[in-house]
């Protein structure tokens, strides 16, 4: 910023600062640290003919003098409680098998706090609320760790405190997405998410909090944290979710348009990560002549990011073009890593589910025989697919059950028939297989509830999207 003399400090307690300043137009302005960063220039109005002389009497309480018009003495303050720290304190689990720690936790919940409190930029409000952990964080042996129906949705969010942390999130709103990255009621108690890359990991925590607490998706700005994919410059908010945060009101905004105001093109559409997954119904609108942009980035090993998500785009389009490349992209494997990094498995993971769509979609034989084989652990030892070793089977297994859920997803009748002879374990080849039946019993039966579901009222039908 550009000051006209020196600026006047204070501090109200450990880790906090304020300086105040005259500035552009003899207007005071306002700068603060608040133990981890400083935030931007706060324009607090009014004209003032010198330095203001400030001081603090006590905790969240500052006092500012200036000569003003008229050469008047003016008084501004920080009031107390209303400017006191709100502290949301937040019990935490994981799944047994989750990696999360207390210091982890701790990390992400100062993250997500100073994201809220700091002042930044246009539009945003510095809010005095700060989330914190509640005792220590405990582990749950509910569900296998990843949410695949209703009735594992519900038996999480069901559990005991307020964050609970699984390894994939595949079911939130009444449907089956494996682009979710959260699920969050609203409002409500809970939210459930999936570990996140560790640097908007503290964005995704407040994003999800906020659905609790009554707040909508707001796309008014792409810097929104409450905006409906989330990026590093997610950090602002309004005063109404402020007062939402703080719990001092409830939220009334209305949902925004979210997801439903589609980007200018389909790479922009997939390039992006979606708090409540990919908007599906949005993905079928795209055209057959958008599969050749997708189809070349689904080959390109520096968009894997995305690749989940151009590989659902592809299935929900419904182009038999598509069919194909999913196979060989599924069959190609992770280029040079020796174990498929999570992003790469997700990749492979949106393709199986897409061959499912696609099966709804052009009634490809080809994408319905590949799911059917796919639906046995030991086909995927046979295929030799790089960085899936033959000694993985925690992974063999679980690209089995995602076949069995595509297939509940084609809403095609062969596909239920082939459900129905897993359900009643009339074709077992192998002990393993025998095995892999049994822990996914209960995924079989929903998917064949799904298959009945989606044959009955359509795949676009049953992803219309619900707004948060």
């Amino acid at each position: 910023g550009v000051i006209k003399e020196q600026p006047e400090c204070v501090s109200w307690g450990p880790n906090r600062i304020d300086c105040f300043a005259r500035g552009g137009s003899n207007r005071m302005y306002h700068k603060w640290w608040n133990g981890s960063r400083w935030a931007g220039w706060e324009n607090l109005g009014g004209v003032i003919k010198e330095q203001p002389e400030c001081v603090s009497w006590g905790p969240n309480r500052i006092d500012c003098f200036a000569r003003g018009g008229s050469n008047r003495m003016y008084h501004k303050w920080w009031p107390c409680p209303s400017c006191a720290i709100q502290t949301q304190r937040l019990t935490v689990s994981r799944y047994t098998a989750t990696t999360l720690s207390n210091a982890e936790v701790d990390t992400i919940l100062t993250s997500s706090s100073n994201v809220l409190q700091t002042n930044n930029g246009t539009g945003d409000v510095p809010c005095s609320v700060r989330l914190a952990r509640s005792g220590n964080i405990s582990a749950f042996t509910t569900g296998d760790g990843s949410l695949d129906t209703a009735a594992e949705l519900s038996a999480v969010f069901n559990l005991a405190g307020n964050v609970k942390v699984v390894d994939d999130v595949n079911y939130c709103a009444g449907q089956f997405n494996t682009s979710y990255i959260g699920c969050g009621q609203r409002p409500g108690t809970s939210f459930i998410t999936e570990r996140f890359t560790s640097s908007q990991e503290g964005i995704l925590w407040a994003h999800e909090y906020g659905h609790n607490t009554g707040l909508p998706h707001r796309d008014t700005s792409t810097k929104n944290v409450m905006y409906f994919s989330i990026g590093s410059d997610r950090q602002r908010i309004n005063q109404t979710e402020c007062d939402s945060y703080r719990g001092t009101s409830g939220s009334t905004a209305p949902s925004s348009s979210g997801a439903n105001s589609k980007p200018a093109s389909v790479k922009e559409f997939v390039s992006q990560i979606y708090f409540d997954g990919l908007p599906l119904d949005q993905a079928a609108t795209y055209k057959d002549k958008d599969t050749a942009v997708l189809l070349r980035m689904l080959k390109d090993d520096k968009q894997v990011l995305y690749h989940e998500n151009i590989a659902l785009t592809l299935g929900m389009i419904g182009s038999s073009r598509a069919v194909k490349p999913l196979i060989t992209y599924i069959n190609k494997g992770s280029g040079n890593e020796k174990v498929m990094s999570r992003q790469t498995y997700k990749g492979r993971v949106g393709a199986i589910v897409a061959l499912g769509y696609l099966v709804n979609r052009t009634n490809s034989e080809a994408a319905l025989s590949f799911l059917i084989s796919s639906s046995s652990p030991d086909v995927w030892v046979k295929r030799k697919i790089r960085g899936l070793p033959i000694s993985d089977k925690a992974r063999q297994r679980d690209l089995s059950k995602y076949a069995i859920i595509s297939l509940g997803l084609s809403g095609n009748t062969k596909a239920a028939s082939h459900l129905e002879s897993l359900r009643d374990s009339a074709q077992i080849r192998s002990t393993n297989e025998a095995s892999f039946l049994k822990d996914v019993k209960g995924v079989v039966n929903e998917s064949l509830k799904l298959n009945k579901q989606v044959l009955r009222k359509g795949l676009l039908k049953y992803y219309e999207r619900v707004q948060k």
